[in-house]
């Protein structure tokens, strides 16, 4: 953990998500997440979900963003009991997501590292990483009904012209890439439905980076930590020091 990192005591996180995108698809049959739950039944003792379904996800081109819908594999889920923590596991990925309350970043890596243990011990022992992503869902409540919006956040809001204009919501989404680490930074903002006394706002920063099949484990664990660093960052320099308040 960066030394300069600021710890809240309220942080808005309302999802954490760490994940490994495996470089070849597993064999995966009705047994196998039995034979998981074996192992991570410690952790996560309640009953075993299954998700599948497709995921949305938005490319930069040449030509401007483009919107696709990716099928994803069978995944199985396992929870904790407080159902705030879960580990995810199918046959091309591994990954723990952490929910209110989120517990910090050495929790959802420790618990990551022991997953992936298990998936190599039970469904592939030559299981290697080919894509690292960290996502964290942020929703910043403010309470007041009525803000501007740069009082709390450095992102631009773009608006009507017109000296009557006021804005009623919005939602942006930008695609990034960090040439020099080869690192994909996406960023979203937009309001939320909230009370009449209150203003929500959703933060959204997926950062992933594809790496070679063949890197040793440590470093792979080395490079979500340099993408938590950089989801770190992009998060302070999206807001305020009046949107800091509200965390501490």
């Amino acid at each position: 953990m960066s030394e300069n990192r600021i710890v809240y005591r309220k942080p808005p996180v309302i999802e954490a998500i760490c994940q490994l995108k495996l470089a070849r698809h597993s064999k995966w049959t009705p047994a196998t997440a039995g034979q998981l739950w074996e192992e991570l039944e410690p952790d996560y003792p309640l009953d075993i979900e299954e998700q599948q379904g497709v995921q949305a996800s938005l490319t930069l081109t040449q030509s401007g963003l483009q919107s696709s819908l990716e099928p994803q594999t069978k995944r199985v889920i396992f929870r904790n009991k407080d159902r705030n923590k879960a580990a995810v596991l199918g046959p091309d990925v591994v990954s723990t997501n952490g929910l209110p309350e989120y517990q910090g970043w050495d929790d959802l890596l420790e618990r990551l590292k022991l997953a992936f243990d298990v998936y190599g011990r039970v469904v592939d022992h030559a299981a290697r990483a080919a894509v690292v992503s960290l996502r964290y869902v942020n929703h910043i409540r403010i309470p007041h009904s009525s803000v501007n919006t740069d009082d709390y956040f450095r992102l631009p809001v773009v608006a009507a012209y017109g000296s009557d204009a006021e804005v009623a919501g919005y939602v942006m989404r930008s695609e990034t890439h960090l040439v020099n680490s080869g690192t994909s930074v996406s960023i979203g903002f937009g309001t939320m439905d909230s009370g009449s006394m209150e203003s929500s706002f959703l933060l959204d920063i997926d950062v992933k980076r594809s790496i070679p099949a063949d890197y040793p484990i440590q470093k792979v664990w080395d490079i979500a930590d340099e993408l938590h660093t950089i989801e770190n960052t992009q998060f302070e320099n999206s807001i305020t020091p009046l949107a800091r308040e509200l965390f501490r």
